[in-house]
């Protein structure tokens, strides 16, 4: 019994970890974001060709970083169902 808890525990422990890890890197990737728009915008000699692409590029980066998010959660709950 005591060995379900402190798995239990552990598993708890490394959920948060990665859920804090994924909050401080959105909040970093928010900011970078931003600053490549304004880039974007203030830059008058990017072609429209490298604007689309540099937007393509953080659309993809927003879109992985939230399917990898969805994908650990759901991985965390079939541990969970497996273990508990």
């Amino acid at each position: 019994m005591e060995e379900r808890k402190i798995t239990r525990e552990f598993l708890e422990f490394h959920k948060r970890c990665f859920e804090n890890h994924m909050r401080t890197m959105t909040v970093l990737l928010e900011q970078t974001e931003k600053m490549l728009g304004l880039f974007l915008n203030e830059n008058s000699n990017l072609s429209e060709e490298g604007r689309k692409a540099i937007t393509e590029w953080i659309d993809r980066c927003r879109e992985g970083r939230h399917e990898f998010s969805r994908n650990a959660q759901e991985s965390y709950k079939k541990i969970e169902q497996t273990l508990f």
